[in-house]
């Protein structure tokens, strides 16, 4: 980010992915940029810490192990039907062509996605309030 852009607005993240090295990667650049992030493995990890906190954005890995991440975004919904989720999946492409997100889905991002996409994205995201 160069000196004249503006501001990013800091916001709380949870990010899921079963991949070590996306969600190392993911949280790199996201803290960089002044996001508070937790991390999750995998649904049941993600739902105690989605419970435990309030959060911006929650971002889901679709493909996971024991529950996708559509799944996933379900179950959050029924505990906050207005939470904000972004879905990561390598089959980006096939929901963009249907024009529409899976149900909970706020916004799908295809892997791999530039990490300009991510912080555009962010910026339309309401801050919660402390």
């Amino acid at each position: 980010m160069s000196s004249d852009e503006p501001p990013i607005t800091p916001r709380r993240i949870l990010l899921v992915d079963d991949d070590r090295t996306v969600r190392e990667t993911m949280m790199r650049i996201l803290v960089i940029d002044g996001h508070s992030l937790e991390a999750a493995a995998g649904a049941e990890e993600a739902l105690q810490k989605f419970k435990r906190g309030k959060f911006d954005l929650v971002m889901l890995d679709l493909e996971m192990p024991g529950m996708r991440g559509d799944e996933l975004a379900l179950a959050i919904r029924e505990i906050a039907p207005e939470q904000t989720i972004v879905l990561l999946t390598a089959y980006g492409e096939v929901f963009n062509a249907m024009k529409e997100c899976p149900p909970g889905v706020s916004r799908v991002f295809g892997k791999p996605f530039g990490f300009e996409t991510v912080r555009e994205a962010l910026e339309t995201i309401p801050a919660r309030s402390p």
